[in-house]
């Protein structure tokens, strides 16, 4: 859900826990709020976004040199 957050959009993944959890909900407005006042706390989240990034554009690369095949269970 943090790239809803970012971007507005819905969300693109949908998680399952295997145990019992405890998840916390951020807003829109909490988050818009914590990037003003306390951007630094957004890097753990900027830094998955990140891996996920490059994990992609390696992917793509791979694809494009006939060297990977699309594996849902490689995404991150």
């Amino acid at each position: 859900g943090e790239m809803s957050l970012i971007d507005s959009l819905p969300r693109s993944a949908t998680v399952l826990a295997l145990e019992d959890c405890t998840i916390s909900v951020m807003t829109q407005e909490t988050f818009n709020n914590l990037a003003q006042h306390n951007p630094e706390a957004l890097m753990p989240i900027l830094k998955v976004l990140a891996k996920r990034l490059r994990a992609t554009l390696t992917l793509v690369e791979g694809l494009q040199d006939g060297k990977a095949t699309p594996n849902r269970d490689d995404r991150i």
